[in-house]
């Protein structure tokens, strides 16, 4: 069995798990299962708001993608052709801040947890090469809010997905110790349901490789 990604083992109880996965309810230390939910806010400039729209129909396009670097700008590549194989056209990838964090406060005690930083958290978070661009960037929250509950209080699980041991993530990555390889989840998916209405959410679900 995998274990739980160290970040939060103290708030996790594994409710399922298989090869390569476990899935767990979060619970508070106070052993509360209740929580509100705040996701951080992204501002995207009018560049990136433009950028994702040309992105958006340069994927419509075409059913392959191949990425290459001319004179160190990488390029998004669309392919067609009988096999695929064939480049018509292309365009300058760009990056742009995409960090996603989900933070739960228990409903009893008032304690807060991070469940999820796509900065620090996941494999591309954790791996020597990672960026850092945007480590030190202070984001503001808001509440996720649920039809018909003001108080919008929600009991949470996670999955994670990850390499069977820490023997196999070594022959397949590379060399690390066995907390940095409990942050390396390959993906994460959060879901809630509220505790007036059982209606149930997916806050996050995302491939992190």
């Amino acid at each position: 069995m995998i274990p739980k990604p160290k970040y939060i083992e103290n708030i996790l109880e594994i409710t399922k798990s298989g090869k390569g996965f476990i899935c767990c309810d979060v619970i508070c230390e106070c052993g509360s299962r209740r929580f509100i939910c705040y996701k951080n806010v992204l501002m995207k400039s009018k560049e990136q708001k433009e950028y994702e729209k040309q992105l958006s129909k340069f994927f419509s396009k075409y059913n392959s993608f191949t990425t290459t670097i001319e004179n160190g700008v990488r390029y998004l590549c669309g392919m067609k052709g009988i096999f695929s194989n064939k480049v018509v056209d292309k365009m300058e990838s760009k990056s742009f801040d995409c960090t996603e964090i989900i933070k739960v406060k228990c409903a009893h005690c008032g304690k807060e947890f991070i469940l999820f930083d796509s900065r620090f958290h996941g494999y591309d978070a954790v791996i020597p090469e990672r960026e850092n661009k945007y480590d030190n960037v202070e984001y503001s929250f808001k509440q996720i809010k649920w039809k018909n509950d003001e108080d919008s209080i929600a009991t949470f699980s996670i999955k994670v997905d990850n390499d069977d041991s820490l023997e196999d993530f070594i022959n397949n990555a590379y060399e690390t110790d066995l907390e940095t390889y409990s942050n390396s989840f390959g993906s994460i998916i959060i879901n809630a349901k509220n505790v007036k209405t059982n209606t149930k959410k997916t806050i996050v679900n995302l491939e992190t490789e």
